[in-house]
């Protein structure tokens, strides 16, 4: 093992790092605390996209659909988040009734 020359960021382990890697980033973490990081930044990459496929389906450049006949997973979790649903049984015929949350 060889001796360390930097410590993880997060939870101030020895680490060795080679030179050249020390020089590439500001920050050193352990493989422990490096899976958290990147779960985190894997989150916020996703609602990123998430975000920007919403603002081209409101200015129409992308229709919303996935192939053929289904909706977006992205639509609908907007459509969830940003609408109160309600299903209505009248007389055997579903009424869906969508009105915006206001926040």
């Amino acid at each position: 093992m060889r001796n360390p020359n930097t410590f993880c960021k997060d939870c101030q382990k020895p680490l060795y790092r080679r030179p050249s890697e020390l020089k590439k980033w500001d920050n050193v973490y352990c493989g422990i605390c490096k899976k958290s990081h990147m779960k985190e930044f894997a989150i916020s990459g996703n609602d990123a996209r998430y975000l920007r496929y919403i603002k081209m389906w409101k200015n129409g450049e992308v229709t919303g659909m996935k192939g053929k006949y289904s909706i977006s997973n992205h639509i609908k979790r907007y459509l969830l988040r940003n609408m109160i649903i309600s299903v209505v049984n009248v007389s055997g015929v579903k009424l869906i009734n969508l009105q915006i949350k206001y926040h």
